[in-house]
């Protein structure tokens, strides 16, 4: 009981308040709060990457990697220039 993970329960009401417009302008700030720290976070992953490990795990297993990544990203850019959004 004292394990439950109750972020998930606080996630879900602010997420369907914020659907339902009831947050309002705090709803905008949460969300723009949002981006900026996965901003960060996607920084420090960046920053505490050593090259040197990328570089053990071998190369077709990299090169795999590095192409799975890039395919994706091209679909997705496809998919926003195709579609229309942003």
């Amino acid at each position: 009981r004292d394990n439950f993970p109750w972020f998930i329960v606080g996630f879900a009401v602010l997420a369907t308040a914020n659907t339902l417009g009831w947050l309002g302008e705090v709803g905008d700030l949460m969300n723009d709060a949002a981006k900026l720290i996965i901003v960060f976070v996607v920084v420090a992953v960046g920053l505490t990457l050593r090259l040197s490990k990328v570089a053990s795990i071998g190369r077709p297993l990299f090169s795999t990697s590095f192409a799975a990544s890039l395919a994706v990203g091209a679909f997705a850019l496809a998919a926003i220039v195709g579609l229309g959004v942003g």
